[in-house]
């Protein structure tokens, strides 16, 4: 798969919010674990949990 469409992506992103590991959601989706890497690295939404997080240990 050379590029990953938005719905794949957005699948991928739901499903790591909702638990799922990077390899089970690999496994699901049947694409590549760096393909979903990649997803999560470029979606706003991972980033601004992340840093709603990191508010909250400080």
């Amino acid at each position: 798969m050379k590029r990953e469409s938005r719905a794949l992506k957005s699948r991928s992103v739901d499903m790591a919010f909702n638990g799922a590991g990077v390899r089970d959601t690999a496994r699901t989706l049947k694409i590549s674990i760096n393909t979903v890497i990649r997803a999560l690295k470029s979606s706003r939404s991972v980033w601004s949990i992340i840093s709603l997080w990191g508010n909250a240990f400080k």
